[in-house]
């Protein structure tokens, strides 16, 4: 029975837009793969940037080719199937290596039987407590959207200046639970000792990627100098990024979309736990599929 790969992209819409430095989301698009073997189906997703028909057209030129190359090989020959289409060019779609590796590990678990997390050796224990992000917004409306929020036990708060970090005085009347804030690259490296300084305030726990990326200097001068925690995310992409963050920051952040997968990502945690750092799990806004994944 042959593999064959199916794609389907699509536009997801948000309930709010969601406001970052990057801008405010309306929607995102998804591209989702299906692999299908001897009546068992593997599904797997990922963010892609904004596509037209002229790149939805070149992705299933893609797939087709893929299938051409792969249509021979099993499921449990997943590493050897995503090491050959990434000779073939498959960097250039990280989010089609993305969604196949997860897509793989779906169909070999459904094969035989097993969840995914037994297939990767892991134990299976309860997940950890997560966060809910909410997006920069206005002290008004940040404060309606805490009071909605107030339930979950940890909420992050995505900045995109040094003001909004005084919004905290302000949301401590009306939530009492653990804070984290992810800076997105939205401070300067002057701003990090005052930033610090009105974090440890407001008993936030962690501040996640202050400043843009390469500042390691920076970074080593704040970590440890308070109880808030330095996270690094744009910092952390591939395994090599974790020996220039030693002695920069206490966590790292990894997503599955960035290391292409669920085997570089399982790589690098067990990779950042030997050098000493703590592990956050994180995700894009992205669909249940997506998110789902992380958890394994």
């Amino acid at each position: 029975m042959f593999i064959e790969v199916e794609i389907e992209l699509k536009e997801l819409l948000l309930k709010k837009p969601f406001v970052t430095t990057r801008g405010a989301k309306t929607s995102i698009h998804q591209v989702f793969l299906s692999v299908n073997w001897k009546g068992y189906v593997g599904v797997g997703s990922s963010l892609l940037p904004p596509f037209s028909l002229a790149m939805k057209n070149q992705l299933l030129s893609i797939i087709t080719e893929w299938n051409n190359l792969i249509r021979n090989r099993s499921p449990f020959e997943r590493e050897f199937i995503i090491r050959e289409l990434i000779k073939e060019g498959g960097t250039a779609f990280p989010f089609l290596i993305t969604s196949l590796d997860i897509a793989l590990f779906d169909l070999l678990g459904k094969s035989v039987n097993l969840p995914v997390y037994k297939l990767l050796g892991l134990k299976g224990d309860s997940n950890p407590v997560s966060s809910m992000s909410i997006g920069s917004l206005g002290e008004e409306e940040l404060i309606k959207e805490i009071k909605l929020l107030k339930e979950y036990p940890i909420l992050k708060l995505k900045i995109a200046s040094f003001n909004e970090l005084n919004y905290l005085q302000k949301i401590r009347t009306e939530y009492s639970g653990r804070i984290w804030v992810d800076g997105n690259c939205s401070l300067q490296p002057e701003d990090l000792e005052g930033a610090i300084h009105i974090l440890e305030e407001n008993k936030v726990e962690l501040i996640e990627q202050p400043i843009p990326p390469g500042n390691y200097k920076e970074l080593k001068k704040i970590k440890g100098s308070s109880l808030v925690k330095v996270v690094a995310d744009e910092d952390c992409a591939k395994p090599q990024d974790l020996f220039l963050l030693t002695e920069c920051v206490d966590v790292v952040n990894i997503k599955i979309h960035k290391t292409s997968g669920f085997s570089e990502s399982l790589l690098m945690a067990r990779l950042a736990k030997k050098i000493g750092f703590e592990v956050m799990l994180g995700c894009k806004t992205e669909s249940v599929l997506g998110v789902t994944a992380i958890q394994v």
